[in-house]
């Protein structure tokens, strides 16, 4: 999918955003977080759409690349937050629908996300996506498990070892930050 087909399907569905222009993909990924993972990464252009959340810090982004310095930005995922969806890999004709549907997802405030980051390494660790319509490990019940979980004290080795980690806690309308 190209930029201009995201912008004419986003005013389609009556979704306001804005665009971002990043010179390389590491820019890129570190404007989502100063944790991001840029080894390897390119060095072609990057232009984002960006879809405002009410959490005030964490936003869709729709990331398109310019592999070859041409104008022809070319989709290549879908993110919120630090969160991607993993649409570079579905295919050409569901693709629009898939963008359109998580952003609603997202927008409906029907999912949270949890992002983990070490602060001693300076390194992402890990994140999770859960459905709050959802009955199972992946919906509420997994969320409240987890958050249950990283409410515990840190044992005796996690003292010791004195790990650092950063929680980021969002859904469209809310953020929370956690340093353990």
């Amino acid at each position: 999918m190209t930029l201009d087909a995201a912008k004419a399907l986003l005013k389609e569905n009556h979704i306001s955003f804005s665009e971002l222009h990043f010179d390389s993909v590491a820019e890129f990924r570190m404007h989502l977080s100063p944790f991001a993972y840029t080894e390897n990464a390119g060095e072609c252009p990057v232009k984002a759409l960006v879809v405002a959340s009410n959490n005030n810090h964490k936003n869709i982004e729709l990331q398109f690349v310019d592999e070859n310095n041409c104008g022809n930005y070319s989709f290549v995922d879908l993110y919120f937050g630090e969160y991607f969806f993993e649409l570079f890999d579905c295919p050409e004709e569901c693709l629009q629908q898939s963008i359109v549907d998580e952003i609603k997802r997202i927008i409906s405030n029907e999912v949270i996300v949890i992002v983990a980051n070490d602060l001693k390494k300076g390194k992402w660790v890990g994140d999770q996506i859960f459905a709050k319509n959802e009955k199972d490990g992946l919906g509420l019940p997994g969320f409240e498990r987890t958050m249950q979980r990283l409410n515990k004290k840190k044992g005796f080795v996690a003292k010791i070892i004195g790990t650092k980690t950063q929680y980021e806690i969002y859904d469209w309308n809310s953020y929370q930050c956690m340093i353990m």
